[in-house]
């Protein structure tokens, strides 16, 4: 159904003090982007990464380099954020048979926002966006409530090793988010949650395929559902 699968992740810098009237509107910049390029036999085959100067603040503040490890001098002489997001867009290519994934909707509100604010055009071709973040409690069953579960936590779940280091850097969380979607996609993630309730369970019982099969079903009704409530149909 789709030939190209994008995974993104956004870093933010917030809008500095002195721009009154700016922070009354957007209060953060993206001064990283990140993707994760998947085919349609969900293979990844390219990676995009690139840092942005921010437009509204001269340097980036130290919570967001002690968060991500992105400095003022790596930003400093950086593309502008609407080449950046040109470069972004010719990157992805065409708009038909593209989806975009993203964990939580952060990302998308932050570059409708972004755009809107500075006059910039949304690309066509990431009209079709889904929050995987929204939809990961649903399918897996893993979360209370369906509360939403954090990044971090997703990947322990599938059993994945996180360096650290590099959480919370654009490309990075967008590789781990791939590493969740792919299986995900696959339905591979099945035995991953099998494993995971039967480790919960006082009991210890096996659980059925039956359940793996519900929530593969699940997952794909959901992803026929256009626009849904957590794919932006832009």
């Amino acid at each position: 159904m789709y030939k190209n699968h994008i995974v993104l992740d956004f870093e933010m810098n917030p809008v500095a003090k002195e721009h009154k009237s700016v922070r009354k509107l957007l209060r953060n910049e993206i001064i990283e982007m990140g993707a994760v390029m998947l085919n349609e036999n969900y293979d990844i085959v390219d990676k995009f990464v690139c840092y942005i100067c921010p437009q509204y603040n001269n340097k980036v503040t130290s919570f967001i380099t002690n968060l991500t490890g992105i400095k003022t001098s790596d930003v400093y002489k950086a593309n502008t954020f609407q080449t950046a997001l040109k470069n972004l867009s010719e990157w992805i290519g065409e708009q038909k048979g593209t989806r975009i994934y993203s964990w939580s909707d952060v990302d998308l509100k932050q570059l409708k926002k972004e755009c809107s604010f500075k006059e910039i055009s949304f690309p066509k071709n990431m009209h079709r966006w889904i929050d995987l973040q929204a939809i990961y409690p649903r399918i897996t069953g893993l979360s209370k409530n369906h509360e939403q579960t954090a990044l971090k936590t997703a990947t322990e779940q599938f059993g994945l090793t996180i360096n650290p280091k590099k959480l919370h850097t654009a490309l990075y969380d967008a590789e781990l988010t791939s590493e969740i979607l792919i299986p995900i996609l696959t339905g591979d993630y099945c035995k991953q949650v099998q494993l995971l309730k039967e480790t919960r369970s006082e009991e210890k019982k096996p659980l059925t395929q039956t359940l793996g099969d519900t929530y593969s079903i699940l997952f794909k009704e959901l992803l026929k559902q256009l626009p849904s409530e957590n794919e932006q149909e832009l």
